[in-house]
């Protein structure tokens, strides 16, 4: 089992390192790695799930329309180890468990944004609707007035 650094990613698709290492925290649980101490070693799949990710990004999807994407390509990435030499990774199952989380928070996240904007939208309208009804209001006077500075009757 070939395992990379993230810098060895990077290198290998041309990606600021920057770039990767912030990806590579954004989806961390799509990303299939061998943790060894405090470092973490990324199998050669990782690569992968990075194309998909930067695919989306370059299609202007958010960040949960990426996670949902990588959940139904990768179901099964995550931290994988060795038991009799035989790699072993978490059920499907398990890390859509363990996804799920992240995933529901981001979509919360995006509907108080919504939630937000929504209500900036229904300021916006009411000052407009206030503006018309002003103007409306004024709209007698300023005929009155050209009508006088034209000589017309009414």
């Amino acid at each position: 089992m070939e395992l990379l650094t993230l810098a060895e990613i990077a290198r290998e698709l041309k990606i600021p390192e920057s770039t990767i290492r912030y990806r590579a925290r954004l989806f961390d649980e799509f990303l299939p790695y061998v943790q060894k101490g405090r470092r973490k070693l990324y199998r050669r799949e990782a690569i992968e799930v990075f194309k998909v990710v930067a695919e989306c990004l370059r299609k202007g999807l958010d960040r949960n329309a990426t996670a949902t994407e990588l959940m139904r390509l990768f179901p099964s990435a995550g931290e994988a180890s060795e038991i009799g030499g035989v790699p072993a990774t978490t059920t499907q199952q398990q890390r859509n468990n363990q996804a799920l989380p992240a995933v529901l928070r981001h979509f919360a996240e995006a509907e108080n944004a919504l939630i937000e904007i929504l209500r900036e939208q229904q300021e916006i309208n009411r000052k407009l609707e206030e503006r018309i009804r002003r103007l409306e209001e004024s709209k007698g006077f300023w005929e009155r007035l050209l009508d006088r500075i034209l000589g017309r009757r009414s």
